[in-house]
């Protein structure tokens, strides 16, 4: 369903790896929808995406506190909405999966493209300056 592209990658490979993996994980989303998996497997899922993108999110973080990134604070207001929103399509997803996978994969779909091609593209003059290439 969403391929990785090279207008993805910041040239970060810890951060491309990770946001390669979060792709994946959206995309086991997707199958899991498609092919009708039993609940337990697409909430799996899910659990399994909010955990890994509170992981990816506390890398980054770490990066700017480091470098005293200057949009450190916008940058992660991002990424706690980001999480609030997953947290609520947790709770929708045990109520009625069926019902609302489609809409949570079109959310992060649309969400992780334009925060990689958007606001990540924003920090990687910083991190060049601090030599993380």
């Amino acid at each position: 369903m969403l391929d990785w592209k090279n207008e993805y990658s910041l040239g970060i490979q810890e951060i491309d790896n990770q946001h390669i993996k979060l792709i994946e994980l959206i995309n086991r989303l997707y199958d899991a929808f498609i092919k009708r998996k039993q609940a337990e497997e697409v909430l799996k899922v899910i659990k399994e995406l909010s955990d890994y993108t509170e992981e990816h999110f506390s890398t980054e973080e770490v990066y700017f506190r480091r470098f005293n990134y200057a949009e450190t604070t916008e940058h992660i207001k991002e990424h706690h909405f980001f999480i609030q929103k997953v947290k609520e399509f947790q709770a929708q997803a045990k109520e009625n999966p069926g019902r609302y996978v489609f809409n949570i994969i079109t959310f992060l779909q649309d969400w992780i493209v334009n925060h990689i091609t958007v606001t990540d593209k924003k920090y990687i003059e910083c991190f060049k300056r601090n030599e993380v290439f």
